[in-house]
């Protein structure tokens, strides 16, 4: 390939792409080295689709435009064939090198839609763990198509017990974790002015016992004295329900969907601090690591999660936040409580500029170059 010839790379997702596939493909872009290109499902008329932006030129985002798959499996395979068909003619067109697949099912409709093609190349992002015992079927089709994969990024360690227990990955092809952090989060935020203890609830709004128990201990603690808000945005499966359920609650600002890119970093970093208490009844709330884990650390803001999760052992370790139980509302209220009557703990959970450049995506440029190069050879 002429040296003149950027290496054109194909970040793909099953969604309106979310902000850490964006910003993997701007940094990059930004290294002038590669050629950078998003290929995504529109899931039209979806409730999980999220507003998004990115500085790649228009040309190079790929929008192919299909029925939400959720559901049937007779539609939902038939869909995925055409989503396929129409992924291979984006990646014929565009002379792409590499396709950078996010989770299983992108990576299994890359599969098909590269059936063939011996001159693209694969690196495989595994952002969820779907499922905890794979089956053999489920199992020998997970090694079917990771076998055409390079290079397995994992954005936590928790990941990786299923990956050797279930021998996922031939023991040539590298798995090197690679955070769910944020880019362009390097300036520490400023000290927020707030004459009150500010709760922020920022993305996918789910969860609907967690969020009940969070309306309910800061109502509570209102009731008792304590000056305290809550600041939430975002959409998702369940933010009509929230939207309805605090209409009429004046320590409630709920202002939507956003677009991650325009106001999101701003709105983050004048919140005291983060809710990040998911639900358990997915085994991948148990072994990932949330982007707001992240975006938090690199904020200097502590955190609530729950507790017993991979994510838990984090915060614990790193002494960044709160643990509490998932469906446990007097928990949350005695951290809830402990954050209000102490301030200090505010600065006092947070970790030094070395440890918190580990959660800024700049810190992972070189193995990100790495990931793709070896999809290259």
């Amino acid at each position: 390939m002429p040296n003149s010839v950027k290496p054109k790379i194909l970040f793909l997702y099953g969604n309106d792409p979310n902000p850490s596939l964006i910003e993997r493909a701007h940094l990059l872009e930004e290294t002038g080295r590669f050629e950078s290109h998003i290929a995504f499902w529109h899931r039209q008329n979806s409730d999980i689709s999220i507003p998004f932006s990115t500085d790649l030129p228009d040309s190079r985002t790929h929008q192919i435009n299909l029925p939400d798959p959720r559901g049937n499996a007779i539609t939902r395979g038939l869909l995925s064939l055409r989503f396929a068909r129409k992924l291979r003619s984006a990646i014929n067109r565009n002379k792409i090198n590499v396709v950078y697949a996010v989770n299983p099912d992108m990576l299994g409709l890359a599969n098909i839609a590269l059936f063939g093609n011996r001159r693209v190349g694969i690196t495989y992002d595994f952002q969820d763990q779907k499922g905890d015992f794979l089956g053999f079927i489920r199992k020998y089709i997970f090694k079917t198509i990771l076998r055409k994969t390079s290079f397995v990024l994992i954005r936590s360690e928790g990941f990786r017990n299923q990956i050797v227990r279930h021998d996922l990955v031939d023991s040539h092809t590298p798995v090197k974790y690679m955070a769910e952090a944020p880019l362009g989060w390097q300036t520490p935020r400023p000290s927020p002015e707030n004459d009150h203890l500010k709760v922020g609830y920022y993305g996918n709004i789910r969860g609907r016992t967690q969020l009940k128990n969070l309306i309910s201990a800061v109502g509570e603690l209102r009731e008792s004295g304590k000056n305290i808000k809550l600041d939430v945005a975002g959409g998702g499966p369940d933010s009509s329900w929230f939207q309805n359920e605090t209409a009429h609650l004046d320590f409630v600002n709920f202002s939507g969907a956003f677009d991650y890119f325009k106001n999101y970093k701003s709105t983050f970093e004048a919140a005291d601090i983060i809710h990040a208490v998911y639900p358990l009844d997915w085994i991948n709330y148990y072994t990932h690591e949330a982007r707001r884990f992240h975006e938090a650390i690199a904020a200097g803001i502590p955190l609530i999660v729950s507790s017993g999760t991979y994510m838990s052992d984090r915060v614990e370790t790193l002494n960044v936040g709160w643990t509490v139980r998932s469906e446990s509302k007097d928990d949350l209220i005695d951290a809830l409580s402990e954050a209000h009557d102490n301030r200090d703990l505010l600065t006092q959970k947070t970790v030094d500029d070395r440890t918190r450049a580990h959660h800024q995506l700049e810190h992972y440029e070189q193995l990100l170059i790495e990931s793709i190069e070896a999809a290259l050879k």
